[in-house]
């Protein structure tokens, strides 16, 4: 699934549930960065607005 991550753009290859968070292979390089789920994907983002808030 093609995501932006701070980063930059990337896919997302793997999650680390333990901490709500997602590994992405970044395009440029092929390197491999791990970033808050809330950072690349707006419904969790939302979700967490709305009920960590």
């Amino acid at each position: 699934m093609p995501r932006t991550s701070l980063d930059g753009d990337g896919r997302v290859v793997g999650h680390f549930v333990p901490k709500g968070a997602v590994v992405v292979r970044l395009n440029a390089d092929g390197s491999h960065t791990t970033c808050p789920k809330a950072s690349v994907c707006a419904s969790r983002k939302a979700y967490e607005e709305r009920h960590l808030a």
